[in-house]
């Protein structure tokens, strides 16, 4: 029997459909269905408006080899979060959607990948199958891979969070029936489940394009995201001094935030997708003189 793979993630708002996009490039390979959750209302309970993936991915017609793979659930769940307060209530929900749903296409011996829209798995890489095959389905294990953590397309963190966690329906029944994982009956926790091992292969197969949005999309994200503490100037601080957040938002940025930097794309760091547009992609919104910035305010 063939095995299938299928990839469940959430959607929010339409400033990441160039991602969406993105992520069916590189996963169509073999990726047999990508199940994708949208909610009329924000992670912060503020009301989007109408669903709008569905009409924006038919209408668009580089999404047209991708359309018979593509599954999207749409809901409508309000839930107010406190101020202040981080809260994934509305993600936990639409990942109790997802699980639901994908358990009506797959079979035991099938793959899901549980992800964030941004994370994504190169599969125009043949060995990318290879690496995730034999612990995920030969040993029945949930496998985390190490992302490759990137801003704007070719501005590099490097290995970053293994937030992407890769098991078979057949391992997702067996922590669903097991009382002393009740913790983790939901995907979304599942992507906190401590690992029986990390994949981290020499070259990247998995990536995280993280706010690789326009600069007023970042702001909108920021303000309906589950976390909280984010402020303006904070955002200004980030792009000026290229910085990925602090562990604790809000917090003072020091030299532990700063990216290594932009970095020549090559088949090494990058799949041949983003190479070939990242003309296109970039968002140009990291300050160019963020390394003599970095000397004045730090050194």
């Amino acid at each position: 029997m063939e095995i299938k793979i299928f990839n469940l993630f959430a959607v929010s708002e339409l400033y990441e459909l160039e991602l969406l996009l993105a992520k069916c490039n590189l996963e169509n390979n073999f990726v047999s269905g990508w199940i994708i959750c949208e909610n009329d209302y924000s992670l912060r309970g503020t009301y989007k408006g109408e669903h709008s993936f569905r009409k924006a991915i038919w209408s668009d017609k580089r999404f047209e080899p991708f359309l018979d793979k593509i599954h999207i659930i749409e809901m409508s769940f309000k839930y107010e979060c406190k101020e202040g307060i981080d809260d994934f209530t509305v993600i936990y929900k639409q990942r109790d959607i997802e699980q639901y749903a994908v358990q009506q296409l797959a079979n035991d011996e099938d793959i899901i990948i549980i992800s964030d829209l941004d994370e994504m798995i190169n599969f125009t890489n043949p060995e990318a199958i290879k690496i995730i095959t034999k612990p995920v389905v030969e040993n029945n294990l949930v496998c985390p891979i190490a992302n490759w953590f990137i801003w704007d397309f070719d501005n590099l963190l490097g290995y970053s969070l293994e937030t992407i966690r890769i098991l078979t329906i057949k391992k997702l029944k067996e922590i669903q029936l097991n009382p002393q994982l009740k913790l983790y009956h939901n995907l979304q926790m599942i992507r906190h489940l401590k690992p029986d091992i990390i994949l981290k292969p020499e070259i990247p197969i998995a990536y995280h394009y993280h706010n690789c949005y326009p600069k007023i999309d970042i702001w909108r994200k920021f303000n309906t995201y589950g976390h909280t503490g984010f402020t303006e100037e904070y955002l200004d601080k980030m792009l000026k001094y290229n910085c990925s957040w602090g562990r604790e938002i809000g917090s003072e940025l020091t030299e532990t935030n700063f990216l290594k930097g932009t970095v020549e794309l090559t088949v090494q760091n990058s799949p041949l997708y983003i190479r070939e547009n990242l003309e296109r992609l970039r968002t140009n919104n990291i300050n160019p003189d963020y390394e003599n910035l970095r000397k004045i305010d730090f050194y």
